[in-house]
């Protein structure tokens, strides 16, 4: 696996239990060890047994995977909120090589001003970054998360 360019993974509506617990974390923090991998596609739209803290782990840990220069992310309509968010925006704010970001919050309820403020603090650091797609349909923030 370590020669590894491109990870894509779809989990879109599964059920996760107690049987992923700290799955999600942990595979944020392991696709550090995929030194060549360039890209990293995941799909978890539905899927409710993942918690916001999940998230905000998952995120943090991603930051350790330097040589990503593309993700896609599709969270639509899960647990994912402001903690959730702010990880993530941590973590993708130290992917240095980043140039293509595709996120999809659409439906997170649970996303408010306190988050999409941290997420952006993470993206300002983003330099490289060319290309830029986020989808917050249906989210709860307002002109305080966009300041």
């Amino acid at each position: 696996l370590r020669q590894l360019m491109v990870l894509v993974l779809n989990l879109e509506g599964c059920i996760c239990g107690d049987a992923m617990e700290d799955g999600l974390p942990r595979l944020g923090s392991s696709v550090g060890y995929l030194t060549k991998l360039a890209r990293f596609d995941l799909n978890v739209r539905g899927c409710s047994g993942f918690q916001d803290l999940d998230f905000h782990m998952f995120g943090k840990g991603l930051g350790s995977a330097h040589n990503l220069e593309e993700v896609n992310f599709f969270f639509r309509d899960t647990r994912l909120g402001d903690s959730g968010l702010q990880g993530l925006g941590e973590g993708v704010g130290r992917l240095r090589h980043l140039a293509r970001l595709k996120l999809d919050f659409s439906l997170c309820r649970a996303i408010g001003d306190r988050g999409v403020q941290a997420f952006s603090h993470g993206l300002g650091r983003l330099c490289r970054l060319t290309c830029l797609t986020l989808h917050f349909f249906g989210c709860s923030f307002g002109d305080e998360g966009l300041g």
